[in-house]
């Protein structure tokens, strides 16, 4: 499955969660657990790494409170694997990894972009801000 998400930013320019405080590893697929003890996802559980089927579910994600810790946010394509929960809008799976990313106007942009290269995947920088544009160079790209 590939799915859309959107990532937070530390200063140290790694990818983590926006809800939870889970660093996606450079190179390493994010592996759900759940607090329960089970494995994840489960059907009658919200486990699982969450992906959603369009940019603009996504996009909701890129505007937020941002922690001391999150310098930025990025949209990105997502691939899940292993066992996947489909839901109304999307799906939460049991391992994850970036496939794209995009990444938009801010000020440390072009650092942001240099640093997520070390994912190995497509990293584009995007002149806009506002989720709706940042959605729209995403689907021109």
């Amino acid at each position: 499955m590939i799915g859309w998400r959107v990532w937070r930013i530390d200063p140290r320019y790694r990818l983590f969660s926006v809800l939870r405080d889970e660093l996606w590893v450079p190179g390493h697929p994010l592996v759900a657990a759940c607090e329960s003890g089970h494995a994840a996802p489960e059907r009658s559980c919200a486990c699982g790494v969450y992906a959603v089927q369009s940019p603009d579910l996504a996009a909701q994600y890129l505007v937020g409170r941002n922690s001391p810790e999150a310098v930025h946010r990025v949209l990105g394509l997502v691939a899940l694997w292993g066992w996947v929960v489909e839901g109304a809008q999307g799906w939460r799976a049991e391992h994850a990894y970036p496939v794209r990313l995009w990444v938009p106007d801010c000020s440390v942009s072009f650092e942001i972009a240099f640093e997520l290269g070390r994912y190995g995947v497509p990293v584009d920088l995007v002149a806009a801000r506002r989720p709706a544009d940042v959605v729209g160079a995403a689907l021109a790209g």
